[in-house]
């Protein structure tokens, strides 16, 4: 798990944001989705054909934009 989680955190997709005591005293990290993480999932999830088919204008000139500007 703990290489799974430092891979992860390697590649940009978690970042530690604190840390937590255990119930034995130990301090274990806490880590959060980065945003590279967030579009990830978000991306996964979505139907781009579905998108492209359904999407009025707008959003599509939105979505190209983003696309292109990188």
């Amino acid at each position: 798990m703990r290489r799974r989680v430092e891979a992860l955190e390697k590649q940009d997709y978690l970042m530690k944001v604190g840390t937590k005591k255990t119930r034995w005293g130990y301090d274990t990290p806490l880590y959060h989705l980065t945003p590279r993480a967030e579009l990830a999932m978000t991306l996964s999830k979505t139907d781009l054909d579905r998108f492209v088919k359904e999407a009025d204008y707008h959003r599509l000139i939105t979505m190209l934009d983003v696309l292109t500007s990188s």
